[in-house]
């Protein structure tokens, strides 16, 4: 993307950012988030008085159709690598979603890329603000992903109406980052240093995709159990069998201490997430994937 540097909001953590940003845009307006989705998400727009309505995917992404029907102002999304269920956005759906925001006035897509920098195969997937000709996505990213979750420290990506905004409503803000921190930040990017580390990284998670792709194929030669959407960041989505196969995996899992968060519990349901039935697909952290973990859960799946 290329940007102008008086366009970006820097701030400790994207929590503080999505606050910043209903001060920005109003608590009246109604927000959209997906579902599944990033649940906290729900409750920080609840916590600042918004009205949140949740929107089904489908298999290129938000439900387009579900979404019209909301009276949605605003849409929280993660197109290039949703959380939890590693969706990648298509194309066609990216455009539709930008003809939805620019059909009304003060209609915005926030776009959270949290973690666009690991892409495993193909090349890297263009944000969606990098393809808005109507300045209605607000981009949003951390580095928390790439670097550590100690460093709070994120940025958004302005319109420029709407950093003019920022600039009269918000602007007495002080910065919320330690200048030590972002000067640091900043001296690992100009040398470098900063996209080897994210290199490293991806060669790391790719390996642990790998071995763990290998070793279902070999556990399920029948397809009981199937990894989905491996292809692009720090985790996948694996499809589980409702059948004993599944529920081996799923234990097998435990058993070597291997995390996993079950889908199902990433699903709105109005008060709470449904944790009751026997996970069907399980997201898995590539970074939960040791060679040791990954010869532990061969041994239990023999």
């Amino acid at each position: 993307m290329n940007v102008d540097p008086d366009n970006i909001v820097i701030g400790a953590g994207a929590q503080l950012l999505d606050t910043m940003l209903v001060q920005l845009l109003g608590a009246d307006k109604v927000y959209a988030v997906e579902d599944p989705g990033y649940l906290r998400l729900t409750r920080i727009y609840q916590a600042m008085g918004c009205e949140v309505r949740h929107i089904p995917l489908d298999g290129e992404g938000v439900d387009l159709s579900a979404l019209q029907k909301t009276g949605a102002d605003v849409l929280h999304l993660m197109p290039s690598h949703q959380y939890p269920t590693g969706l990648v956005t298509s194309i066609a759906r990216r455009y539709a979603l930008l003809s939805w925001a620019a059909e009304q006035p003060d209609r915005y897509l926030i776009e959270d890329d949290f973690d666009c920098e690991f892409r495993l195969a193909g090349k890297p997937i263009p944000a969606l603000a990098s393809i808005d000709a109507a300045q209605s996505v607000i981009y949003t990213n951390t580095f928390s992903k790439s670097l550590s979750s100690a460093l709070r420290l994120a940025y958004m990506v302005l319109p420029d109406e709407l950093m003019e905004r920022f600039k009269r409503n918000l602007g007495f803000y002080a910065s919320s980052v330690s200048s030590v921190d972002q000067v640091a930040l900043a001296r690992l990017l100009e040398s470098g240093d900063y996209e080897r580390h994210v290199n490293r990284v991806r060669v790391r998670a790719r390996e642990a995709r790998d071995g763990l792709a290998a070793l279902v194929r070999k556990a399920f030669p029948a397809g009981e159990v199937s990894i989905e959407h491996a292809d692009a960041g720090l985790y996948c989505t694996v499809a589980l069998a409702e059948d004993k196969a599944g529920e081996s995996f799923a234990k097998a899992l435990a058993d070597a201490r291997i995390s996993y968060v079950n889908i199902a519990d990433c699903l709105w349901t109005g008060d709470r997430a449904s944790t009751k039935n026997a996970p069907s697909r399980v997201l898995i952290q590539y970074d939960d994937l040791s060679s040791q973990s990954l010869s532990v859960l061969q041994e239990q799946l023999q």
